[in-house]
Formats: structure tokens, C-alpha cells, sequence
């Protein structure tokens, strides 16, 4: 997706009850990435914000 979209993006993989998050694509990229994202208003941060949860919703359950 990054590369189609050409937009930065980090992922966090965690299990609960674990205590190793896996963090895409270095620990130190995404660190960076989160602080830039965090650094843009919150009105600007949350302008086109999707979270997934409510993305499955709006779609009835169905897998994206």
C-alpha cells in the first residue's frame, strides 16, 4: 500500500496478553512516523482517519 499509494505508514502487530509488539517497518521508522502524524493538528490528523473497526461495521461484518 505504501508503495501504490506513496504514503508513509507503520503497522503494529500485538497479541493481548504479550509483551513483544512487532512494529513495521523498524522500530525507529515507526517511531518517526508516529511522532510526524502526532506532530499535524488533531484537526488535520483526523480529517481522513479510518479506523478498521468502524470500517467492518459500515461494510456489515464482511472481511476487507
Amino acid at each position: 500500500m505504501s508503495v501504490l499509494c506513496g504514503v508513509e505508514m507503520g503497522i503494529v502487530i500485538h497479541r493481548p496478553g504479550e509483551d513483544n509488539a512487532f512494529l513495521w517497518p523498524s522500530p525507529r521508522a515507526f517511531g518517526e512516523r508516529i511522532q510526524k502524524f502526532l506532530d499535524f493538528p488533531e484537526m488535520e490528523r483526523t480529517r481522513k482517519m479510518v479506523i478498521h473497526g468502524e470500517q467492518v461495521e459500515k461494510r456489515g461484518g464482511a472481511m476487507i
